[in-house]
Formats: C-alpha cells, sequence, structure tokens
C-alpha cells in the first residue's frame, strides 16, 4: 500500500515519504508498515514495487481506472506475495459525542467545535492534493497532512477553518473537503485527539444547493451518496 499512495501522488509522495520519515526518526521500534523507509535493503524492494504502480500511473486513462487496476493487482496478491489488505474497523465514538452534537442543533452562524464524524462532505469527489504552495513552490497532499497531524509537526489548530452549513438537518462541509478528510483520517487513529474540528457555521445559500451558471459557478453540494 505505501508505495501505492506514492506512485499515486506522483511528486507529492516524496514530500508523503519524507514527512513519514521525520515521524520514525530516533524510534527504537519501527511501528506500522512504515519502518521499512529507514532501511536501505527494504527502500529498494519498496523502489521496485513503486516502479510498478508508477507505470500504471503514467499510462493513458482516468486516475480512477488506474486506481481500479491497483486494487485488482493488490487483491490478487501479485505484489511482493503479500496477502490481501483487511477492512479497517470504524473509529471509536464515545458516547457522549452523539449528545454534545445534538447540543449544537439549533446553531446556525457562527464559530463552533462539532464533533468531527459528524461533519459531511459536500462532494462525491474530491482531489487529494491542496492547492499550490507558494512559500515551499510545492503542492501538499491530504496524506501527508495526516501524518503531520498525527505525529505533531501540524498542529490541529493551524489547519485554516472551513465554513459548514445545515442542510436537511445535518452539517455539511460549504468549504475544505480536504481538511475535513484529513481531520477524518487523523480521527480514525487518535480519536481523542482529534474528535472535534472547529468550524465556522454559515448560510445555506443558493450557491451552496444550486450553484450559479450564469456565473460559471456549479454548486457546492453534488454529493449523490449522504456526504
Amino acid at each position: 500500500v505505501p508505495p501505492r499512495h506514492s506512485a499515486r501522488l506522483g511528486a507529492g509522495g516524496a514530500a508523503l515519504e519524507e514527512a513519514v520519515k521525520v515521524a520514525l526518526w530516533g524510534k527504537e521500534d519501527q511501528p506500522g508498515c512504515w519502518g521499512f523507509l529507514l532501511s536501505p535493503q527494504k527502500m529498494a524492494e519498496y523502489r521496485d514495487e513503486r516502479r510498478i504502480f508508477e507505470k500504471i500511473y503514467k499510462s493513458p486513462g482516468q486516475k480512477h481506472q488506474a486506481d481500479e487496476r491497483v486494487r485488482n493487482l493488490l487483491g490478487s496478491e501479485l505484489i511482493a506475495g503479500q496477502p490481501a489488505l483487511p477492512r479497517y474497523p470504524p473509529p471509536i465514538i464515545p458516547r457522549d459525542w452523539n449528545r454534545l452534537a445534538a447540543d449544537h442543533s439549533d446553531a446556525s452562524r457562527g464559530i463552533m467545535e462539532l464533533p468531527t464524524h459528524e461533519v459531511r462532505f459536500a462532494h462525491d469527489t474530491q482531489s487529494e492534493i491542496f492547492a499550490h504552495n507558494h512559500e515551499t513552490g510545492s503542492k501538499r497532499t491530504l496524506l501527508q497532512l495526516v501524518v503531520e497531524l498525527l505525529v505533531g509537526s501540524t498542529p490541529p489548530e493551524s489547519v485554516p477553518m472551513f465554513d459548514v452549513c445545515k442542510h436537511n438537518g445535518h452539517w455539511y462541509c460549504r468549504s475544505g473537503n480536504r481538511r475535513l478528510a484529513a481531520m477524518r483520517l487523523a480521527q480514525r487513529f487518535w480519536p481523542e485527539r482529534f474528535g472535534y474540528i472547529r468550524v465556522k457555521a454559515v448560510a445555506t445559500d443558493k450557491i451552496f444547493l444550486h450553484g450559479a451558471p450564469d456565473r460559471g459557478k456549479r454548486p457546492k453540494l453534488t454529493t449523490h451518496q449522504n456526504g
């Protein structure tokens, strides 16, 4: 899986690898599947596998088609004889989170904290690469942000706040779907630290629901999978 992610992200894959190396540096026991990044021999095997995936992602066609080919390859146990990937269980949700979410049910505007799992995505699909960083000259990836959040090199407070709005009784992203995805992933590994997210509640307007075709703006709400 690690070489697949690195290959899929293109130039951003190197930044992801570097973020993980920083997280592992100095640890006596190398946890998880990324410990091989500090082993020259295992890194050579890793690069061989990554080249297989890079060839797939560079071939003609849409990225989702390449994803399907890679998933089939992983599932068929053709890569390094590894078994099929396990399914991760849902995150552990403390009982009081649902009660606290209900406490915000009457709020419509302003800054608030919501349980991370209660905020829904407005899009069916979303790029995993953030906008160009003019300070570093590179593009940050969603997975890189997740790693940085988990190891503490990027505190959650430094991630820009995004807007949410109420629709059909639920909170949806009006902006910041990638940031929400990063927080959701971080929550799965550290629910106590990333159980809540600070957001700004705004009105549910015409742009969110229907867009503005006359101005070339698509609706913010494009999901057909209930967020």
